[in-house]
């Protein structure tokens, strides 16, 4: 994510707001670009545009990638339902 960037900024709101709906299957992590540390997950994953929303088991195996951008928290919510169920 881009701290100072308005997409990032709302998706991050989102996803706050289903926080609590998801919190005990999953947990969310924001990688910031200008973090360093987590400029490795950027490469790792191949992360082009923003937002980006990337679903990862426990072993950081990638279960589902949402297409680049801002994304409703039904959408992100069901996702998140549907990848624990396969």
């Amino acid at each position: 994510m881009n701290p100072q960037g308005a997409p990032c900024l709302l998706q991050k709101k989102i996803l706050d707001g289903v926080l609590a709906e998801v919190s005990s299957v999953v947990n969310i992590h924001y990688a910031k670009v200008n973090d360093v540390v987590d400029q490795n997950l950027f490469y790792q994953h191949g992360i082009r545009g923003l937002p980006s929303l990337i679903l990862v088991d426990t072993t950081g195996k990638e279960m589902h990638r949402f297409s680049a951008g801002i994304h409703e928290g039904k959408t992100i919510v069901d996702e998140i339902q549907t990848s624990l169920h396969h």
